[in-house]
This record gives structure tokens, C-alpha cells and sequence, in this order.
């Protein structure tokens, strides 16, 4: 009985209900457009032609561009990313040390080594770039110009003249074509090994001179007496890093022609490597080879030569 008068007094709360819920809508539609960036919607439309920049406040710091919609990976995704493995140890060498040190030492190269250190592991020193190192009885010489001198006086005949040939070819394995060597016999005269005719220039240590020393220096024999001033002058004339002078201390150079050949070397800074050979122990500590060698800073080796094979 009272459904009607019911009806019409909630008519106007359904109504009003319904106006409240559609302002709320009409609200939330509006915040919802004012927060959306302008052009967002343009954007996320695009497949193709995509351009990141990443923007300070003064400048651009990256531009990419790519043909086709960017997929972050998830190693990309990582703020940070750990490189210690990929490093090396501590102490330990780098694998391209050695690349960037033949780089970085390319031209030149000098060719006095006698002030390099052995270093804390007393190995060698590491060779300067186009220079060899080769030794004669034990003496050693760091160049890559390098001229022998070699007593053939009657004094070096038999097993002595021997050895001292077969040291000598020996010397000249190590060096390569970049190299230059000379060979000068001598007794009372020079005998050198001669491929230009004449002209007393140094050669290159190629295959084919090499074995053109071998066949010189087989062919020679001892004998006459000695002029020890006149090889060694000529030998530094040739200009070289490396001498070797290999001769006996019986006669000794005068004090007037270890002065001329200090004076010659001088301009030329030769090493001058001394072998002395001697019968039994070495009797005299400081003769004129070693001093030879202590002033140029070369080395010194003394061979009994009562302990070459006959």
C-alpha cells in the first residue's frame, strides 16, 4: 500500500547517486589526459626510424638511430657491470705488453747496450729492435754491426787457429740479413773477407755471404808475426758496434798505440770484445786486452788453449 509513495521518495537518490559517480568519472578522465605527455601517443605508434637521444641540461651525449624497435637485453638492463675477470692480475703482464713495447720502440734504436740493467729476474736484457747478440768463447757483444779480428799469427797455428775458426762461424748463426758483419785475419798484414772488391766495406749477414765466410775462413792458415795495432785500427775505421779481437798477451800493444786507439774510437763508440789465448792459467790480471775492454765496456774471456782439442 505504500509501494508508490516508496517508489517516488528513492527516485531522487538513485538519481543523484548516479550524477555524483559521472562528475567522478568526467574528473578522472581529466587528470588522466593533463599527466600524458604530448605526442606520447603518436610516439608508441612508430615501428620504424626510432631516434634515443639522451639529453643534458648544455648538450647532446648520444644520438642512435636503427631501422627497427630497440629490445633492452637483460645484460643492458644491469646497472653495474663487473669487469675485474676480464683484467689482469695484479703483477701479472698484460698480453699485448710485448705488442705496445715494440710500437712504442720503433725507429732507431741505439746501439750501445752496455748500460741496460739485467733486471730483478738476472735474465738477459730484452735485445733493442734490429740489433742480435752473439758471443765468441763465451764473450758476448750486443750490436748490428760487428767486426772479428782474428790473430793468425805463427803463434795460432794448429789446434788454437782451429777453434778460434770454428767460434767465428759460430758467432754468425744468429745474425740475420738486417745484420752486418766483417772478418779480418791478420799477422804481420790483414786478410779480410772481401766481396767488394776492394773497397773495405762492411756485408750483410745474408745466407749466401755467410756461406762465402765459411769458405773464407776455412781457407785460412797461421803464420808470420804480429801487427795488432794495425787490424784494430782498421776494424774501427769499418765503423762497427762489436769488435771482437782475439789474439795471445805474449806481446803486448804500446802504451802509444792504445792511446791512437782510444783517439779512433772515440768518433766510433765501439765495444770492443776481447778473447785472450794463453797457455795454461792467465798469469796477468790487467794486460792490455782486458784494459781494451774495461775502457770501450766490453767483455773479457781468457782461453787456455792447453784445453782446446788437438
Amino acid at each position: 500500500m505504500n509501494t508508490e509513495s516508496d517508489r517516488r521518495l528513492r527516485s531522487p537518490a538513485w538519481a543523484a547517486s548516479l550524477l555524483l559517480h559521472a562528475l567522478l568519472l568526467v574528473v578522472l578522465l581529466w587528470t588522466v589526459n593533463a599527466r600524458t605527455p604530448q605526442g606520447a601517443a603518436e610516439a608508441s605508434l612508430r615501428e620504424v626510424g626510432i631516434v634515443l637521444r639522451q639529453e643534458s641540461r648544455d648538450s647532446v651525449l648520444l644520438e642512435t638511430f636503427d631501422e627497427a624497435p630497440l629490445e633492452t637485453t637483460q645484460s643492458e638492463q644491469a646497472q653495474d657491470i663487473d669487469l675485474s675477470h676480464a683484467l689482469p692480475e695484479t703483477g701479472q703482464a698484460s698480453p699485448f705488453a710485448d705488442l705496445l713495447t715494440k710500437l712504442t720502440a720503433a725507429g732507431p734504436a741505439p746501439s750501445d747496450t752496455r748500460g741496460q740493467s739485467q733486471g730483478q729476474g738476472g735474465g738477459k736484457p730484452r735485445l733493442p729492435i734490429g740489433q742480435a747478440r752473439t758471443s765468441v768463447f763465451g764473450v758476448e757483444g750486443t750490436g748490428s754491426r760487428f767486426v772479428y779480428v782474428f790473430d793468425r799469427s805463427i803463434s795460432m797455428r794448429g789446434a788454437a787457429l782451429r777453434a778460434a775458426k770454428q767460434e767465428l762461424l759460430t758467432s754468425l748463426v744468429p745474425l740475420e740479413e738486417t745484420h752486418q758483419f766483417q772478418i779480418l785475419f791478420f799477422n804481420h798484414r790483414v786478410s779480410a773477407f772481401d766481396l767488394m772488391g776492394g773497397q773495405n766495406r762492411i756485408a750483410f749477414a745474408t745466407e749466401q755471404t755467410k756461406r762465402l765466410a765459411n769458405d773464407f775462413v776455412t781457407g785460412v792458415t797461421a803464420d808470420g808475426s804480429t801487427d795488432r795495432y794495425g787490424a784494430l785500427s782498421r776494424a774501427l775505421r769499418l765503423r762497427p758496434d762489436v769488435v771482437f779481437f782475439l789474439t795471445d798477451a805474449d806481446t803486448p800493444m804500446s802504451p802509444s798505440e792504445m792511446q791512437k786507439i782510444a783517439k779512433l774510437n772515440e768518433r766510433t763508440g765501439a765495444m770492443i770484445c776481447t778473447i785472450e789465448f794463453g797457455i795454461g792459467p792467465q798469469r796477468e790480471k790487467q794486460n792490455f786486452l782486458v784494459q781494451l775492454a774495461s775502457q770501450t765496456g766490453g767483455q773479457h774471456g781468457y782461453v787456455d788453449t792447453n784445453l782446446l782439442a788437438r
